[in-house]
């Protein structure tokens, strides 16, 4: 914004040079011809013959050009700009004709010579108007160039603004869900390749380094932002490793452990609890359905002292049957009674609760306050938004 308000500023100093030019012309073209003195009474005639073509420049540069012109309304342009040459050239002869008789100098040969050296010539209305079409035609280009160095300069910005988009998203995945399960693999791989487990902890170092130290830096070295995309590929080979048999065992690892602690390695939001004990008072009726195991989703929800505020508890069985959204949904809606899907709207922190929710036409409150990463919920299509717990009772209650 900064460069486009200095190129505004240096394109009208260009105007306002020209014209100040084109205003002293007369001044030194009388001075000249008096030797001594500045024949006022010839300047203000010229200025007189200057004036009609500075209105025309003014409506112009100031309404017709960026209007139409650069809006590429060229029909209008053309018509518009033809009309205000010819009616301003038109008003100017009705005044010279009716109002300027008594002034004009008419039977004085050496004071219609001086008048005209004075200005730039007494040209017929059509010399006026295809002066005034050069005029303007000059005008439209150097707002083009100008338009034209903005415009570049516009696309440079979008360019760096869509590579460190791109940029941030990367690290949008290094979010609290991010780090839990990286970490939760580490610790599987522990007990089966203890070097791939090292190696892991080093490259989830470097990244974390990055975002807390480096990445909220004005400026940062080309280097660095690819050791970090080298950092997460590492990171994504270590996590997804081709090898069956290791996969396969860190799962195993995975689930013993998360059925002894890692169900409860987790806490509500601030509010929440609060907030499911108000709906019940209000009348309305609270349902889980969650891609956890049903026996942990249960396990869960007693261990942090809020069972008695949801009507049902629904999540995937333990053989991995109802692991798809939209079938939990739809198992979950068949213990509820099916109600109107309007009567309904599904709160979730993922694009695919958003999707889960319009599958089964039902409005979608995206909670940003989750785990989805930047503009996720928004671009899904959730209905609605809230930024925190306070955002989300404030539209349910």
């Amino acid at each position: 914004m900064k460069i486009q308000r200095k190129q505004a500023i240096g394109e009208n100093l260009l105007y306002l040079m020209v014209w100040s030019a084109i205003i002293l012309v007369p001044v030194l073209n009388s001075q000249m011809m008096s030797e001594m003195h500045i024949n006022l009474e010839n300047v203000l005639i010229a200025w007189q013959q200057i004036a009609p073509y500075l209105i025309i420049f003014l409506i112009h540069n100031c309404v017709l050009a960026p209007r139409y012109m650069l809006r590429r309304k060229y029909g209008k342009y053309v018509l518009l700009n033809l009309a205000l040459i010819i009616g301003v050239f038109w008003l100017v002869e009705l005044y010279e004709e009716h109002l300027m008789l008594d002034i004009r100098p008419q039977d004085d040969a050496e004071a219609v010579d001086a008048y005209r050296k004075a200005s730039f010539s007494n040209l017929e209305i059509y010399w006026n108007v295809i002066l005034g079409f050069f005029m303007t035609g000059a005008n439209t280009g150097i707002k083009l160039i100008y338009q034209s160095m903005r415009d570049e300069q516009q696309m440079e910005a979008l360019k760096r603004q869509n590579l460190q988009a791109e940029m941030d998203y990367l690290k949008y995945q290094i979010n609290p869900h991010f780090f839990m399960n990286t970490l939760n693999n580490i610790h599987a791989l522990i007990d089966i390749d203890a070097e791939s487990a090292k190696n892991a902890v080093i490259e989830l170092s470097k990244m974390m380094r990055y975002v807390l130290y480096d990445s909220g830096s004005e400026r940062i070295s080309l280097n660095r932002d690819i050791m970090f995309l080298k950092n997460y590929i590492e990171l994504m080979r270590i996590r997804y490793t081709d090898d069956v048999e290791k996969r396969d065992r860190m799962l195993d690892v995975y689930r013993e452990r998360y059925s002894e602690k890692g169900w409860c390695e987790n806490k509500i939001y601030p509010g929440m609890a609060e907030l499911l004990r108000d709906l019940q008072k209000s009348g309305k009726h609270v349902v889980l359905a969650s891609a956890k195991p049903e026996y942990f989703c249960r396990k869960i929800i007693k261990y942090f002292g809020v069972e008695q505020y949801f009507d049902f508890i629904g999540g995937s069985d333990m053989e991995g049957k109802r692991d798809d959204k939209t079938v939990l949904l739809t198992y979950v809606l068949d213990n509820i009674g099916n109600p109107r899907s309007d009567k309904i709207v599904m709160i979730g922190d993922r694009k695919f609760d958003v999707e889960c929710a319009h599958n089964h036409g039902i409005k979608c409150i995206g909670a940003k306050y989750g785990f989805s990463e930047g503009d996720e919920l928004k671009n899904a299509g959730a209905d609605f938004l809230a930024d925190t717990v306070e955002d989300l009772r404030k539209m349910l209650l």
